[in-house]
């Protein structure tokens, strides 16, 4: 009996919803005056920033895939225009995450 793998996209969304989680519940609210460990924040920064790393790698080669696969399809102009849309919308989004977290902290 073969094990089904799991799909890429629920791993990686279960991931975040983990990573959030936790550090919702370690860390203290902003208005508190205590200060989080050192170690902590440490660890919630280098596994977000592994986490993000797994992300963007795991949606390149979703594209990557999805744009080999288009010239195959047999519906190309309704296949090309969504994966046009998808590639549009995930660039905006990483231009807006770029964007978000440049601008200084007031």
């Amino acid at each position: 009996m073969k094990v089904p793998r799991p799909n890429r996209g629920v791993v990686l969304l279960c991931g975040w919803v983990i990573i959030l989680v936790g550090v919702a519940i370690i860390l203290p609210p902003i208005d508190s005056r205590s200060a989080p460990p050192a170690a902590v924040g440490a660890t919630v920064a280098v596994l977000a920033v592994v986490w993000l790393i797994l992300t963007l790698i795991a949606v390149g080669i979703y594209f990557y895939r999805a744009w080999k696969k288009a010239f195959r399809a047999p519906n190309k102009l309704s296949y090309v225009a969504w994966l046009a849309v998808e590639t549009a919308f995930a660039l905006l989004l990483l231009y807006g995450l770029i964007w978000a977290l440049s601008r200084p902290v007031k």
